[in-house]
């Protein structure tokens, strides 16, 4: 009920879930896609998990690949990662965090889902990429950082992502 209040009141088109006690699901449209979105609470609101979704399913020859670009950049984000499904190519970012039956705060669920969608709309072009034009995983990280004007160093400056 909380993450409803929270994530419609500031202008996300959410609908809370009837079958699923304790989530609610939208979508929504950026520039690069539409992504679809769902929040979960746990037993006893014991933890909670956030999810955006790819806007399609990725087709089986490309799986491999994409799963070596989301593996290279899980290795960078300090916040969230993404995890592809095998079976079905369903590519999604996601939060999970043990709360011990604390509610998170607008602030810290608002964050989350900015630094989330932030996520899928920087890297879902290069997931296109490697679907659509046989891309490498190397090659879509090496665009990425020349269109954000990064390097794999500038990564350890932004909260969302790190360096070893």
């Amino acid at each position: 009920t909380l993450a409803y209040e929270i994530l419609s009141e500031n202008g996300y088109p959410v609908e809370q879930n009837e079958e699923g006690e304790g989530s609610v699901q939208g979508l929504i449209s950026l520039d690069k896609g539409t992504y679809r979105f769902q929040f979960t609470s746990g037993a006893k609101g014991q933890d909670f998990t956030l999810f955006r979704c790819m806007p399609e399913y990725i087709p089986e020859p490309h799986r491999y690949a994409v799963m070596e670009l989301v593996t290279r950049i899980n290795y960078r984000l300090a916040v969230g990662h993404f995890e592809m499904d095998l079976d079905d190519g369903d590519v999604r970012f996601v939060h999970r965090q043990l709360t011990e039956g604390n509610q998170p705060g607008c602030e810290v669920l608002l964050t989350l889902m900015r630094i989330g969608l932030h996520g899928v709309e920087t890297w879902y072009p290069g997931i296109q990429r490697i679907v659509e034009d046989g891309w490498h995983p190397q090659a879509v990280l090496a665009e990425v950082d020349e269109a954000t004007g990064q390097s794999l160093a500038d990564h350890a400056r932004f909260p969302s992502y790190r360096i070893n």
